[in-house]
């Protein structure tokens, strides 16, 4: 296995699996992760949670994930409301459906896999075992 840095690395995995795709589902990962509901490539869930971790690591250990959950799993609606006669757009979030839940879940760990990779804590081969230990379904 040729050597990488944790950024070429990171890189690498974003090429393979950041595309839409069918090709990896929910099966294989722990139940809290599974999504078998809307956008069900989890794989691709993870290395964008990875990603967004990475790139946040500059901010601390949960920025990245904490991001990800609010820009891309956080359903707001706009309900108008009347404010001294007027009606204006008011956003309400509203609670995350199951698909959501299981992204939101998998965006923590992969975030915080992303911060501690960009902090140079683990590298490839650790990141490895750590997503067979917190991400991967028990055999």
């Amino acid at each position: 296995m040729p050597s990488h840095t944790n950024v070429e690395f990171r890189d690498l995995l974003m090429e393979r699996f950041s595309e839409p795709s069918a090709e990896f589902g929910s099966d294989g990962f722990r139940p809290e992760f599974q999504d078998y509901s809307g956008t069900r490539n989890q794989a691709r869930h993870y290395v964008g949670g990875l990603y967004a971790g990475h790139l946040g690591g500059h901010f601390g250990t949960n920025a990245g994930s904490i991001v990800a959950n609010l820009v891309r799993e956080t359903t707001i609606a706009v309900t108008p409301t009347t404010i001294g006669g007027a009606i204006v757009p008011f956003p309400i979030v509203v609670s995350p459906n199951q698909s959501q839940r299981a992204d939101r879940a998998l965006n923590v760990v992969a975030g915080r896999h992303g911060a501690a990779l960009h902090a140079n804590k683990i590298g490839p081969r650790d990141l490895a075992d750590l997503i067979r230990k917190e991400v991967c379904a028990p055999r």
